[in-house]
């Protein structure tokens, strides 16, 4: 059954989210940061990071396609049509990205609609926090079962949807033919009761770094973005564990649980979370005119952040 859904947001809450009061759509599209005549494939595009990235693509001109698990169609089809007011095409294509199928029928979707996909944007992705722990058969049997789910999405699933579309961007013109993978800082740092998922996020590093090299010879780029924090449903079991520790007085005075991880960015002056917008604008870059020369490059998203513990 689909989820359910909060009302869309209209074009003006989204550009205030992105460009502020003072930036303008044909501003966008008038500097090195256009994506006016690009078309791009965003996985995981229903919600956080994703969402943003697609939002951030569509102010800036790029036709989209945009997937996420079946059960999100609905939101990815409001967002489409949210995003059609853009003055942009958006079409939607739902599918598991571990399967091999997905990405062929991303690639047909962005080949029959628009004529060809020219970037991908690998970013969905899931976690499941598991402490380590071998004590029992059943134990470990449930640790597999978790690393075996997320490594089956994370990394299997960048790998397929790369597989499925990459012949369309050799095909694409040369100098927009891109890829962007979303990692996180975590595969550098590590994170308790994360084993799956930091193993995962450095695998798609590791893949960056062999696609760079060879698909440099066909004009493609590869590069990551690794995200430091930033407050979408992946940090809901963080928050859990924060709030227990609180005292009675914090709960009291209603003190935000994950203040001490904002608290170790300070770039964003230790009171907030990187937001998934500011997130957009680094894969904007890494996609655009800009960034032509540039891959084979871990991006780091962090704001200051040097070590990262959920203990």
């Amino acid at each position: 059954m689909p989820a359910p859904s909060e009302a869309p947001e209209t074009r003006r809450q989204i550009l205030r989210r992105h460009l502020g009061p003072h930036r303008t759509v044909e501003g966008e599209r008038t500097s090195g940061l256009s994506l006016t005549g690009r078309t791009v494939a965003i996985t995981g595009a229903n919600a956080g990071v994703g969402k943003a990235i697609a939002e951030r693509f569509a102010i800036a001109g790029a036709s989209l396609v945009l997937n996420g698990k079946p059960e999100r169609k609905v939101q990815l089809e409001e967002l489409a049509h949210t995003l059609n007011s853009f003055g942009v095409g958006v079409e939607v294509v739902t599918g598991e990205i571990q399967l091999p199928e997905t990405g062929v029928a991303i690639a047909r979707v962005g080949r029959d609609l628009f004529g060809g996909l020219d970037t991908l944007v690998n970013n969905a992705g899931i976690t499941a926090d598991r402490p380590f722990s071998g004590e029992t058969d059943r134990a470990r049997e449930k640790m597999m079962i978790t690393f075996r789910g997320v490594v089956e999405v994370n990394l299997i699933g960048t790998f397929n949807t790369t597989l499925g579309v990459i012949e369309d961007i050799r095909k694409a013109p040369r100098g927009r033919r891109r890829i962007a993978n979303i990692t996180s800082i975590s595969r550098r740092h590590g994170n308790a009761y994360q084993s799956a998922y930091v193993a995962t996020k450095a695998g798609i590093d590791g893949l960056t770094k062999a696609w760079a090299i060879e698909f440099a010879q066909d004009g493609v780029a590869v590069n990551s973005a690794a995200l430091g924090p930033i407050r979408t449903k992946i940090w809901r079991t963080a928050e859990f564990a924060y709030r227990r520790q609180q005292t009675d007085e914090q709960k009291k005075l209603g003190v935000d649980p994950l203040l001490p991880i904002a608290q170790k960015m300070p770039l964003l002056g230790g009171q907030r979370f990187i937001t998934p917008e500011e997130a957009a604008h680094t894969v904007l870059y890494l996609i655009s005119d800009l960034a032509l020369p540039v891959t084979g490059q871990i991006l780091e998203v962090e704001a200051g952040v040097t070590h990262l513990r959920l203990g």
